[in-house]
């Protein structure tokens, strides 16, 4: 049988002749260990304790990954099997230590349920408060950052709150404060139970957990909803939660439930609630798989492999490994807690999406109502929308254009008072919009006198909460806010005079007949000529006379003057006057109708446009009319191509109409809306030319991701169907007067003998020919450093020559400096900082919150985040992937700032890869590969100077170094760049023979920052030491002294 030691606490063995030993490390002091607030060192003192003297052949426990980052390093020298409760653990763990094994499945489907449940109730924005661990970076932010992506929905801001233990009363209720804030009320708790009890009964105090807000918890709160007392359950009413599933009503389980009950009722008589939950059954379950696997002649190898194959059904779930992992949960119960109890909805499960079971059957569906009616906080039934409407006291500020320059679509007047009052077809259009809202919203117009994009930008900075008026929507202002629908029509149009068409005059007096017409005319004329003379002929001798030429001509002039002659001479046959009345009659309408269409050819203005294509104002240099103030002018210049001198800045609708008679322009490039009021203003002279440039648009602006946005697009849409937005407009351009009396270039009423000199010139031919102290000090300061890397390489020489330098000047002083080497591992760290503590009594320094004797000598990486956000900002990237090494300084603290720092300029991380310590070249190539598959041409690189010089070589071979792609990387690495071979060295600034005498082996002798940081911090600890006495006691307040309460 199995002996299990329980440590710290009580060790217990169970018999003798056993087949082996199971460490396990527990807090006694709390309910879970997930509350655990032991010490992470103490944990590796147990777990020496465990190997070195209890001899055992694997270690069950290590609820928290800051317990087992530790003790796994350890087990894996010793190669004895580490078996980790932990919450969450890097992706990569289970690769870099070869006997970790672990029984909590991930986070990222549980996060995939959280999302659904958003998604489901269309919250857009949300707020996640987590507690700052190691667990919540690597794992439940990143995964539930995607998760919510998927469903269109994005994390609003993340309130990172420190451990319990240091978290105190003032800073939690800053946070929470600042949340209320928030326009976004839906909001996502990750943290210990301990915080979740001190968040919800603060939330309560601020009065957060009213009607209209939503809570969702995860299950590292949730799965002890059943050992809540009243007090607490009572103050999350109407909190969602979500539960890990297993089955509770199988023999097996409920013989467990009712041994549990009964012995955890004997050992702690002090709980409420005697019930087991998961942590219990996965406990249970772990203990299993390594009993079941340990073997008398076994190895910790093969122990270890055993654990890999088990195979068996547990109490939470069929318990299989994958790569030493337990295979993911796929069902989570989802709980709605009401009064001082909870309710159990239904059931989430990947791919089936919602059930609730339901007379035996199961019912999916991707829709949360299929659970049934949920109470929300403040008692709410019916579901909230997740974000703060606006109110009478806290009225929406709604910027306006103070100087539009067509007021037709805002014009702001001020009173006696000055007081603004706006008015307008946009003002217009938005309280239409208003009414199809089924909620009050409350607003108040600010007139802003800038230009269009820096009334946008208002917006973006938090100065209004929206804008109203004639703002376009173009692409650039969407990096900074998003619009609605568009309420008008996109375009941009070209306007040009009117002239008098002047083209083919002199022959004008032949357009008013067709040439078929013509022809018809003619051919009529000579048949009816033919007629009369055959007819006359008999009667008049002198159509018989004369030669056969002159008999033709006889009939020709007969033929015509029957066309233009009431008479046409004297006939003297009744046949002939026949003849002569029906030609008469038809003579009569054609030329009577010839004579009309002429007339209005001659006196009738035909007008046309100046220019027809943009190309001639480009080809002529043409001077052209705009609106600075409009995105207009950079349209002309980047896309048609008309130089910026050749545009002339238009500050009014009456100036274009000036500028454009008087010459002073040759076109003018109105937006679509405008083009529509100018021209009924100006009914004469003017003219839209060329194509319409389909851009623009009016539309309202919001924020990025506002709750209140869909809506208004909705409502714009509905504006439109029901026929008021065309109403709306007719009412505009109705209301216009037409300027009748303006002139047209060139007009005249009368007609010259350009219109007529063809005839004149027939004519002429038919007769004529041919135009930036000294005090007694003793005592020893200790320093850990990793003597294999550059990095501890430098400040150990750069701490050496700050002592020497300081015993040097202080002469009658001494201070030792006692170094101790932590290998590069965390144990190493951790024990050679208890040795030089406890053995040389080194000063320690430290003052934070939770540790108060502790200084960080490094600077805050917030300006070098916001550095690089502005870099990718000048540049016009909208989406940039972030490859970084999956270590805890990474994902709770760069990546995090770095992804909020650029969601405040606009732009998103399109993908994040966490890359392992010690990625091999193979992995690298499938990760890069997959950078390389996406559109993203531009990569921030977060890693060591190790793993980012691999990274390089990687990509070079890959093709990614060249043109097209670009690469931004942080201190990590370019702190370090002088130390790299081939690189061009700085200016030496200290000493360099010391280094070259220690360190020979290193082609580069040259320090870089983390020498001058060492060589400061030492000295700054030193100085601090002044008075010879206490140091233990006044050290830290010297240092502060001295430094200002930072290193930097």
């Amino acid at each position: 049988m199995a002996t299990i030691l329980l440590l710290p606490g009580a060790a217990a063995e169970v018999g003798t002749g056993h087949m082996g030993n199971i460490g396990v490390i527990v807090d006694n002091s709390s309910r879970i260990v997930r509350d655990s607030q032991s010490d992470p060192v103490l944990t590796l003192i147990s777990a020496r304790n465990l190997i070195k003297k209890r001899r055992v052949q694997a270690i069950i426990g290590l609820e928290t990954w800051e317990e087992a980052s530790l003790v796994v390093e350890l087990g894996s020298k010793a190669h004895i099997p580490i078996v980790s409760l932990a919450d969450a653990a890097p992706q990569w763990a289970t690769d870099r230590w070869p006997f970790l094994v672990r029984v909590s499945p991930e986070k990222r489907l549980q996060m995939k349920a959280v999302a659904a449940i958003i998604g489901s109730w269309g919250w857009r924005r949300i707020n996640v408060i987590y507690e700052d661990t190691n667990s919540a970076g690597s794992e439940i932010i990143p995964f539930l950052a995607d998760a919510l992506k998927q469903v269109g929905s994005e994390i609003g801001y993340l309130a990172a709150l420190p451990p319990s233990s240091a978290v105190n009363s003032s800073s939690l209720s800053d946070q929470l404060q600042r949340l209320k804030g928030k326009q976004s009320q839906v909001f996502v708790v990750h943290s210990s139970l301990s915080m979740a009890e001190r968040v919800f009964s603060k939330a309560n105090e601020l009065g957060m957990m009213e009607k209209g807000s939503v809570w969702i918890t995860t299950d590292s709160i949730t799965n002890l909803v059943h050992s809540m007392n009243s007090s607490i359950i009572s103050s999350m009413e109407g909190v969602l939660g979500m539960k890990s599933f297993f089955q509770e009503d199988g023999a097996r389980f409920q013989d467990f439930y009712s041994r549990f009950r009964q012995k955890f009722r004997s050992l702690y008589p002090k709980e409420d609630n005697y019930e087991p939950g998961i942590f219990a059954v996965q406990a249970y379950d772990a203990v299993w798989s390594v009993a079941l696997a340990m073997d008398n002649n076994g190895s910790t190898q093969q122990l270890l492999e055993k654990i890999e194959l088990s195979d068996f059904h547990g109490l939470t779930n069929r318990i299989k490994f994958e790569r030493r992992r337990l295979a993911p949960q796929r069902m989570f119960q989802i709980v709605n807690v009401i009064g001082k109890s909870y309710r159990e909805l239904g059931f989430w499960s990947e791919g089936s999406g919602f059930a609730k079971p339901t007379n035996g059957q199961i019912q999916n569906s991707s829709s949360m109502d299929i659970l049934g009616q949920v109470f929300w906080p403040g008692g709410l039934i019916s579901t909230p929308r997740g974000w703060v409407l606006p109110t009478s006291e806290t009225p929406l500020r709604i910027g306006v254009p103070l100087n539009a320059t067509f007021k037709q679509f805002v014009s702001v007047t001020y009173d006696d008072g000055g007081n603004p009052s706006v008015s307008g077809f946009s003002i217009e259009v938005f309280k239409a919009v208003l009414k199809h809202l089924n909620y009050s919203l409350p607003y108040e117009f600010f007139p802003f006198s800038g230009i269009y994009d820096d009334l946008v930008e208002q917006v973006h900075l938090k100065k209004f909460d929206a804008v109203v008026g004639d703002t376009s929507i173009v692409s650039k202002r969407c990096d900074q806010a998003e619009f609605s629908h568009p309420y008008t029509e996109p375009g941009l149009v070209m306007i040009v005079p009117e002239k008098v068409e002047k083209s083919n005059r002199a022959w004008l007096f032949m357009k008013p007949f067709t040439k078929a017409m013509w022809v018809l005319t003619g051919a009529i004329t000579i048949y009816n000529g033919f007629t009369l003379w055959l007819i006359e002929r008999n009667q008049n001798p002198e159509l018989m006379t004369g030669s056969i030429l002159n008999q033709m001509g006889t009939l020709v002039c007969l033929s015509f003057t029957t066309l233009f002659s009431m008479h046409g001479g004297r006939q003297h046959s009744n046949l002939s006057r026949l003849v002569m009345v029906v030609w008469l009659f038809a003579s009569l309408v054609i030329t009577n109708s010839y004579t009309a269409n002429l007339t209005s050819m001659l006196t009738v203005q035909r007008l046309e446009p100046t220019v027809v294509d943009v190309e001639d104002l480009k080809r002529d240099n043409a001077i052209v009319g705009c609106s600075r103030r409009s995105f207009a002018v950079r349209y002309l210049v980047d896309v048609i191509g008309i130089k910026m001198r050749n545009i002339k800045d238009i500050t009014s609708a009456d100036q274009y109409a000036r500028d454009l008679r008087s010459g002073e322009i040759a076109a003018a490039f109105i937006e679509a809306p405008y083009a529509k009021i100018f021209l009924a203003q100006n009914c004469k002279g003017f003219a839209a030319s060329g194509k319409i440039y389909k851009v623009g648009g009016f539309g309202f602006v919001f924020p990025k991701g506002s709750s209140i946005l869909p809506d208004i697009s909705k409502a714009v849409l509905e504006v439109a169907e029901k026929g008021e937005l065309d109403d709306l407009e007719n009412n505009l351009i109705g209301s216009q007067k037409c300027d009748s009396n303006a002139e047209t270039s060139g007009d005249s009423s009368s007609l010259s003998p350009s219109s007529f000199w063809v005839l004149f010139l027939i004519t002429g031919a038919d007769g004529g020919t041919d135009s930036i102290e000294k005090a007694d000090v003793k005592g020893s300061i200790g320093a850990i450093l990793d003597y294999s890397s550059r990095i501890g390489k430098e400040e150990k020489v750069a701490m050496e020559m700050a002592i020497e330098e300081f015993n040097s000047q202080y002469s009658n002083q001494h201070i030792d400096l006692l170094i101790n080497d932590s290998q590069g591992e965390p144990i190493q760290a951790a024990l050679a900082a208890r040795e030089l503590v406890y053995r040389h009594r080194a000063t320690p320094q430290w003052a934070t919150e939770r540790w108060p004797f502790l200084i960080q000598a490094s600077a805050d990486q917030s300006a070098q985040i916001k550095t690089i956000a502005a870099v990718i900002e000048s540049q016009d990237w909208h989406r940039v992937p972030v490859v970084y090494e999956d270590i805890p300084s990474s994902s709770t603290g760069a990546i995090l700032q770095l992804s909020e720092a650029l969601k405040d300029v606009g732009i998103e991380i399109g993908h994040l890869l966490p890359l392992p310590p010690l990625s091999s070249s193979s992995s690298l190539v499938e990760e890069l590969h997959s950078l390389k598959e996406g559109q993203c041409r531009v990569f921030v690189v977060h890693t060591s100077l190790q793993l980012g010089v691999h990274l390089f070589e990687i990509a070079k071979k890959m093709e990614m170094r060249k043109e097209g792609y670009a690469w931004i990387i942080t201190d990590t690495i370019s702190s370090l760049v002088h130390s790299i071979e081939a690189l061009p060295s700085p200016h030496p600034w200290m000493e360099l023979r010391k280094f070259i005498s220690e360190h020979p082996d290193e082609e580069k002798n040259e320090p870089g920052i983390y020498a001058a940081k060492a060589y400061d911090a030492t000295w700054a600890a030193a100085l601090a030491m002044k008075g010879g006495r206490g140091c233990l006691d006044f050290g830290l307040a010297c240092v502060e002294s001295c430094w200002g309460g930072s290193l930097s």
